[in-house]
């Protein structure tokens, strides 16, 4: 993408109009015209590959409370079972991208799933590794998966990453032919990030907040990019926050905030954006043909 000339990091199109400016930055809100998709001018990434997560959520991915670590085990449960349903059997082996503390990845082994993750942020990869979970350093976008697996989750990571289409390949490629990818992101559609797009909060528009979420997806572009990387999508729905199956077991605080997880149970329009894609019978996994998926 060229920084006079920034196109879309989903569809490739060109000549985006400016949208907004962020308050308190000197960032501007681009929107395609073909996808949907919105993302702040420049990005700025706390590394070559994402933006910065919210430090008070970082300290929660290494928390290893043990009334969250239920919450984890009930949604892992949930998880299992959903994704059990879509396959017609069990799987029988479980990648997360964006793995954090190994919660996920060690819930899902307690149940008898061998399970791995990758995680860019190394203090969260030594804390995972403490605590036994297979979870290595890994940027996905630059990532040569080692073999196929029958489910990966991703679930609120993309919406950090710059260049998405070469990490949704290299999750594609991670999977067996007919596996199932797992994506979830803030929902640009949902009516509170409508709201937000409404009024002049500082770094905030729609479901952007700089320099933390400088990506923003609506169901339209989640389900080109999916395309554009030869997955079929067969799950594209609009989810509470607090969802049993994909839902955050790090939940906003604020009255505020609780008052919209409930106003998207009763209204719909969730703030969760979930997608299932499944990688094509005649597709061959990266262990079969070696590929890196960039």
């Amino acid at each position: 993408m060229s920084e006079n000339d920034p196109s879309c990091l989903v569809c490739g199109t060109r000549r985006l109009p400016e949208i907004a400016g962020l308050k308190a930055t000197s960032l501007v809100v681009l929107r395609c015209p073909e996808c949907l998709l919105e993302f702040t001018h420049p990005i700025e990434l706390e590394n070559e590959a994402s933006t910065e997560t919210e430090e008070s959520y970082r300290r929660g991915l290494s928390s290893d409370d043990a009334d969250l670590m239920k919450m984890v085990r009930r949604r892992a449960e949930e998880r299992l079972r959903f994704c059990t349903a879509l396959l017609g059997r069990r799987p029988k082996s479980i990648l997360e991208v964006g793995a954090a503390g190994g919660w996920f990845v060690q819930a899902f082994e307690e149940l008898g799933v061998p399970a791995s993750g990758i995680e860019l942020d190394p203090v969260l990869v030594a804390q995972a590794q403490r605590r036994g979970a297979n979870v290595l350093q890994a940027d996905v976008t630059s990532w040569s998966p080692s073999g196929g697996v029958d489910v990966v989750w991703c679930s609120q990571t993309l919406e950090h990453i710059a260049a998405p289409r070469r990490a949704v390949c290299a999750m594609r490629d991670a999977l067996n032919a007919g596996g199932l990818l797992e994506i979830d992101v803030p929902n640009g559609s949902s009516w509170g990030a409508m709201w937000r797009r409404l009024y002049t909060k500082p770094r905030v528009y729609g479901t952007i907040h700089a320099p933390h979420h400088q990506i923003a997806y609506r169901p339209c572009s989640l389900d080109r990019l999916l395309r554009s990387c030869d997955l079929d999508p067969l799950v594209l729905d609009e989810r509470p926050t607090d969802d049993r199956i994909f839902g955050q077991v790090i939940l906003p605080g604020s009255t505020l905030s609780r008052l919209a997880i409930l106003g998207s149970h009763v209204l719909g329009h969730g703030y969760l954006l979930v997608s299932i894609a499944r990688k094509p019978m005649g597709a061959r996994s990266a262990s079969q043909d070696g590929s890196n998926g960039s």
